[in-house]
């Protein structure tokens, strides 16, 4: 517990010393999909929240995107894994790991169709900011998606304005 505590105390001062907001990308959750495809899709959608939200600024306040690895050493502190992220709690957890706002996101196999259903949650008011569906009978072209969905739900949902991702070759 004091472990626990004193992670969260230092894990917070700089959110508090120099008004910055958290922004939590969970791990995603998948039906008739590999564990290993849910986590190159989070990773994604990580990596094209960080492109975009680079140096922006909500409500005067700097975004720092956390680490899967920050995520999970302050579930561990808790007695919590990534597992425990998924359902109901999602906003709780970002609660919890002192997240402001929280990343979700369900890939689903329909017949030969990926649908990929990303959604942006404000951890304070519990309150759905944006949400983003796209789709593919590829994999691959569905991770290439992921990153420019996920700025556009930032875009939407909190109003930051910035470039979207090109698409790779």
């Amino acid at each position: 517990m004091f472990r626990f505590v004193l992670l969260l105390i230092l894990y917070l001062l700089p959110s508090f010393a120099f008004a910055t907001k958290r922004l939590a990308v969970l791990e995603f959750r998948g039906v008739g999909v590999d564990e290993a495809v849910l986590r190159v899709m989070a990773d994604d959608v990580r990596i094209g929240v960080l492109e975009g939200i680079n140096k922006q600024q909500v409500d005067g306040h700097d975004i720092l995107v956390m680490t899967r690895e920050n995520m999970m050493d302050m579930l561990s502190s808790m007695g919590k894994t990534a597992v425990d992220c998924q359902g109901e709690c999602e906003v709780e957890i970002a609660r919890n790991i002192g997240a402001d706002y929280v990343v979700t996101g369900d890939l689903l196999r329909l017949e030969d169709t990926y649908l990929l259903t990303l959604k942006l949650h404000d951890s304070h008011t519990g309150l759905m900011l944006a949400g983003r569906e796209v789709n593919s009978t590829s994999l691959l072209e569905l991770v290439q998606f992921s990153q420019q969905a996920s700025q556009e739900i930032l875009v939407s949902g909190l109003g930051i304005s910035f470039p979207l991702v090109r698409s790779r070759t």
